[in-house]
């Protein structure tokens, strides 16, 4: 009976071990699975950071690329306000010739 009383203790230890170690597979398994859930969450974060920032540079160099428009074309209006200014000083000049030689001729 005690013989018969241990090899069932034996039999519940072996069962117990064999569960156990079938425990700490499956932990091992499961903390695999999770470990390379996290890297593929990490390589997604990584790739939409990327993104990210090259869509920033790409409107850096946009409002770079804006600015030195706005520049230009206020160097061009200045350059072109001027030349008429100078046009219309040019023109008052003609007038006054003209109305000075008109006085001569009458």
């Amino acid at each position: 009976a005690l013989q018969r009383e241990s090899a069932k203790s034996c039999g519940t230890a072996a069962a117990l071990v064999a569960k156990d170690r079938e425990l700490a597979w499956r932990m091992r398994d499961l903390q695999e699975t999770e470990n390379g859930r996290l890297e593929d969450a990490q390589t997604d974060v990584k790739r939409a950071q990327d993104a990210v920032q090259e869509k920033e540079q790409e409107m850096v160099e946009l409002r770079q690329h804006y600015e030195e428009q706005l520049t230009f074309a206020d160097n061009e209006r200045s350059v072109q306000n001027a030349q008429v200014e100078e046009l219309e000083k040019q023109v008052e000049e003609l007038k006054d010739l003209l109305a000075d030689s008109s006085s001569f001729t009458h």
